[in-house]
């Protein structure tokens, strides 16, 4: 299971610069790894924290299921980092969290938890639930540009991508939440994006998803495409 946050943290060695076979070598040591870390459950209840039906001091003792420690602690933190920036704020409308399988073997998850609105426009928002994978302008980019094709033409209210990143920043140890309106004229334009995920899902295909053809045509029409 993939979504489009997952590019600029596989790719090797930089968006930009995605190479296919680095990548692929990246992929498989990461997925290799041990104690996956899931985030579903605070991003759950972002429709709850908008209309101001959570507050922080319930936070605490709402994860505290996990065996491992250190993953109640993040989902904590991710939690209240949400409550800081949305709570009772505007109003929610969660978008679909439905799988689009894209080739047999390989599903995407959308990137878009919902619109948001401020009470003057509204925003798709994306969200950065992981601490150690900070996001700099060229990710921004990419993902806002997968928003807008992917979700934001289809929608007759246009709304804006608006990215929060709850990564630490730098040394610090500390998450830091950090809202990011992008606009279209800075967005990477969709023929750079159409090239970096033909490049990734390459990467994908030579790390084992051989369902993936070797050539590629229109490839955001993959991941737009509606499915049953």
């Amino acid at each position: 299971m993939f979504q489009l946050l997952d590019v600029p943290k596989f790719a090797y060695p930089s968006l930009s610069e995605l190479d296919p076979i680095q990548t692929a070598n990246n992929i498989l040591d990461r997925l290799h790894g041990k104690s996956f870390m899931s985030y579903s459950r605070p991003l759950g209840l972002m429709p709850k924290i908008v209309r101001g039906e959570i507050t922080s001091a319930d936070i605490p003792s709402m994860f505290t299921s996990n065996k491992e420690e250190w993953k109640n602690v993040n989902q904590r933190e991710v939690a209240k980092s949400l409550y800081d920036s949305f709570g009772g704020k505007g109003a929610w409308y969660p978008v679909s969290s439905k799988e689009i399988q894209v080739f047999e073997g390989l599903w995407f998850r959308p990137s878009v938890k919902g619109v948001w609105f401020d009470g003057k426009a509204p925003f798709m928002v994306a969200i950065n639930p992981r601490k150690r994978q900070p996001l700099v302008q060229e990710h921004l980019a990419f993902l806002a540009r997968g928003m807008h094709e992917l979700y934001g033409i289809d929608d007759p209210n246009d709304p804006v991508p608006l990215i929060l990143d709850l990564s630490v920043e730098g040394k610090s140890d500390i998450r830091s939440a950090r809202k990011t309106i992008i606009r279209e004229w800075q967005m990477f334009s969709l023929h750079e994006f159409e090239e970096i995920m033909r490049a990734f899902l390459e990467a994908l295909r030579v790390a084992g998803i051989d369902a993936i053809p070797r050539e590629l045509k229109d490839v955001t029409d993959i991941f737009r495409r509606p499915r049953s």
